[in-house]
């Protein structure tokens, strides 16, 4: 999605980003949240609402 504004910002004004621009820092994902999104059991335990809505 930054794009989106890095490419407006060079169509309005025909200029590139100023040096010196802001960036953007990610946290890392903690390893204790991943998970096999395709076990269903495993899907139903942790999300049991769209489990119900999407696993049949």
């Amino acid at each position: 999605m930054l794009v989106v504004a890095w490419n407006a910002h060079i169509t309005a004004t025909g200029d590139q980003l100023p040096a010196g621009r802001p960036t953007t820092r990610y946290p890392q994902p903690d390893p204790a949240s991943a998970f096999a999104f395709d076990d269903s059991d495993e899907m139903a335990r942790r999300l049991p609402r769209l489990a119900a809505l999407y696993l049949q």
